[in-house]
């Protein structure tokens, strides 16, 4: 079984003060699952790291660590998805891009689907697919 993660489970293994059931619950999966992302995975986590320095949440160390951390996982690119793909699940679901691009690549993969974004979420379970998030 393949599980794919977005950035949001992803930062929340780098992030010092995160605890989330799902990002840990993702974690130990990644041990015997393969991790897909999609293309823009890398720039999403980066971004993340960035916007919580920027809010001196983080320190460029703790950043750097953090992204560290995150690049020693064994993870697969997968690509962009196609565009139509990503367009038609975005629309139906009211995500953005980036995130239906999760969503495509997940269904397309016959994966798992692990993300703190609620609204992804929902639109992975309405999919069909198999969600790790957090409840509530």
């Amino acid at each position: 079984m393949t599980l794919v993660i977005d950035s949001s489970i992803a930062a929340s293994w780098g992030l010092p003060d995160e605890n989330s059931p799902a990002a840990l619950r993702a974690l130990s999966m990644a041990e015997a699952e393969e991790i897909l992302v999609p293309a823009l995975f890398r720039h999403e986590v980066r971004n993340v790291f960035l916007i919580n320095e920027r809010r001196r949440r983080l320190t460029e160390t703790q950043t750097e660590a953090g992204l560290g951390l995150i690049a020693a996982m064994p993870m697969k690119e997968d690509g962009d998805g196609s565009d139509a793909a990503v367009l038609a699940y975005a629309r139906r679901h009211s995500l953005t891009a980036y995130d239906a691009s999760y969503l495509e690549l997940a269904i397309r993969s016959g994966s798992s689907l692990a993300t703190l974004d609620r609204k992804l979420a929902g639109a992975g379970v309405s999919e069909g697919l198999t969600v790790i998030a957090d409840s509530g």
